[in-house]
């Protein structure tokens, strides 16, 4: 799981541009962060061999939540500052506690991330 949010905060700092919003996630940054993240995200968790046994449906919606859940309760220059931090393996506190608290959302609110057929 600490993989992804390194991977994800790489792809923040790539993303990030001096014009970037001093506030929330929002417009295209965000559809561009949740989108590497969620990527980033089911690659790691397919990859864990602790997940052979969960189907790739139910691995892409606990990622679209997680994304989502740091998009949602993120400020992008507060990302941007973390992404070296996290690129390096020390994530600030405040980004360990937001993957905490996404992780209890997501494993809650799942069903609501699932596709029907």
């Amino acid at each position: 799981m600490r993989r992804m949010w390194v991977v994800a905060g790489v792809l923040i700092a790539l993303g990030l541009s001096a014009t970037a919003a001093q506030a929330k996630l929002e417009g295209k940054f965000r559809s561009d962060f949740v989108r590497g993240a969620r990527g980033s995200c089911l690659t790691k968790q397919k990859a864990d061999a602790s997940n052979a046994q969960i189907s790739e449906s139910l691995l892409a919606a606990y990622c679209a939540c997680t994304a989502d859940y740091f998009a949602d309760n993120s400020k992008a220059d507060d990302m941007l500052l973390a992404a070296g931090d996290v690129s390096h393996g020390d994530a600030p506190e405040w980004f360990k506690d937001l993957g905490k608290q996404a992780t209890t959302y997501c494993i809650a609110n799942l069903r609501n991330y699932v596709k029907s057929n």
